[in-house]
């Protein structure tokens, strides 16, 4: 079996090394791109690891759900209305000749989304008190959703500046102003929780203050590269090229954020807490890597002619090396799960532990969908992906009303289901559209092995601080990366793949 391993990543290695420079540049671009990105999220994680044993403990754990409840409420609004224009931003840039309209694209883009912004602010705020009510349903959180709204202008202002460095490739500034913004709302955070003593709300503040000053910065760069130029034509035009993806995206917020909201309703923010943190760390794990490589998938692939045009399998390709990456991580990240709660969790959140290997299987069972739907978003085809989610949303709802006095594995094991069922779908209606099909037989081995890993041969690892403990975690750490190769070193070969 040794001797059969080795010669399968050994072959592999040598075909990597034997491929043609010019086109093994675009994975080079593309992997260099996604890592910029993702400094981004590492400087969140760290932040978010080393803070967590003083939120945990400042916090309530009905004050870390409604916390949870503000910011699925602000990026749900912040998706939906934005994602007709966060599409287009990057079609319109690309499609324009000079630079006096890249800078009109950039400049209608950003006015647009901060004028929708600063409006559904102030309706929010006209109805804060209703809207207390449906989200937390306690009256003391009214300053909760009156500072999610204000919070909610700023992030559309900061999202269309920001626009700038994504389709400018300038992931570097990009990444630093994220830092910064982090930096601030870390040692307001602090200031608001630790002296001040203002809970939940002061991590809304601190938040709402660290944004202000980043788009301030954003907004100054702008000025100084472009000239203002404002197209009421080229708004509406962006608005007409993205809209199809409004229905997409509020189905897709509903199937990612649907189970805190049922959780809060069917049972409390005690309930909401626990998941929350469940989901805490494989999520971090999937903004740090399938956040920053999707932004630079679709900026790269569907806006870039002589990646589309290339003759080689590239998102066949592009797929096998990321699903390896990405299930190696999540399945690491279920070994160390117990010792990361045992150092950084306060022990009331225990009851979180065990609903964290199902959440990361959820999330390594969605990550397909990116690469199964890429000729929709390169066509323009958005109803099969409407379509899947819809269906998925179904699933979730069902799962919900049939069995939501089950016990604490219900959040989890619906994220699931659900996520199965809208990949499943994604496969199915865009198999006939998709002229370059991910191999599935890679990634069911993947997959297998993850399974077996996390949820067989590789028990989650102990909590205790001991030799035997680091040594088992060491020789996991080495084992789960080399079994993730052994697919690629099965089937992947450097030529263009069959369709799954």
């Amino acid at each position: 079996m040794l001797g059969f391993f080795v010669n399968s990543t050994t072959d592999l290695y040598r075909k990597i090394r034997a491929m043609n420079q010019g086109n093994f540049s675009k994975y080079i671009e593309l992997a260099f791109h996604t890592v910029i990105h993702s400094l981004n999220w590492i400087a969140g994680m760290l932040a978010g690891l080393l803070l967590l044993p003083i939120y945990s403990k400042e916090l309530s754990v009905a004050e870390y759900g409604a916390l949870d409840l503000s910011q699925q409420l602000s990026g749900l609004v912040r998706s939906v209305f934005a994602s007709a224009f966060t599409y287009s931003i990057a079609k319109f840039y690309h499609s324009a000749v000079s630079v006096k309209e890249k800078g009109e694209a950039i400049w209608t883009n950003a006015i647009s989304l901060s004028t929708l912004g600063i409006c559904l602010c102030g309706m929010f705020v006209l109805f804060n008190d209703s809207l207390t009510m449906t989200l937390y349903g306690r009256k003391e959180y009214a300053s909760f959703a009156f500072l999610t709204t204000l919070s909610l202008a700023v992030d559309f202002c900061n999202m269309g500046f920001s626009s700038q460095f994504l389709v400018e490739k300038k992931s570097l500034i990009f990444v630093c102003l994220a830092v910064l913004r982090l930096l601030i709302a870390i040692a307001l955070n602090l200031f608001f929780l630790l002296s001040l003593k203002l809970g939940g709300n002061g991590m809304l503040l601190g938040g709402l203050i660290s944004s202000g000053i980043v788009t301030a910065v954003s907004i100054v760069i702008c000025f100084n590269k472009f000239s203002f130029r404002f197209n009421p034509k080229l708004a509406r035009d962006m608005f007409r090229a993205g809209y199809p993806m409004i229905p997409a995206t509020c189905l897709a917020l509903f199937l990612h954020q649907g189970d805190r909201f049922f959780l809060s309703h069917y049972k409390g923010l005690d309930s909401l807490g626990f998941f929350t943190m469940a989901v805490q760390f494989p999520s971090q794990l999937n903004a740090l890597l399938l956040t920053s490589f999707n932004q630079v998938w679709i900026n790269n692939y569907l806006h870039d002619s002589q990646v589309r045009t290339s003759s080689e399998n590239y998102i066949a390709k592009s797929a096998a090396f990321f699903m390896a990456f990405y299930l190696g991580c999540q399945a690491l990240l279920c070994v160390f799960i117990p010792l990361i709660f045992a150092s950084l969790v306060d022990d009331k959140f225990q009851e979180s532990l065990s609903q964290v290997p199902v959440v990361s299987l959820a999330f390594c069972v969605h990550a397909v969908y990116i690469f199964l739907t890429t000729s929709g978003f390169q066509t323009g085809k958005f109803l099969p992906l409407t379509l899947s989610y819809l269906v998925a949303c179904c699933t979730k709802i069902g799962i919900y009303l049939f069995f939501r006095d089950s016990g604490v594995f219900l959040p989890s094991v619906s994220m699931l289901v659900s996520y199965a069922v809208f990949v499943t779908c994604c496969y199915v209606f865009y198999r006939r559209s998709n002229n370059n099909q991910v191999d599935l037989r890679i990634h069911l081995l993947q997959f297998l092995i993850f399974f077996a890993v996390v949820f067989g041969i590789g028990p989650q690892g102990s909590a205790e601080l001991s030799l035997s403990n680091a040594i088992y975690l060491l020789c996991w750490s080495l084992v789960i990366p080399a079994l993730m190769v052994l697919p690629l070193g099965l089937f992947l070969k450097m030529r263009p793949l069959r369709h799954g």
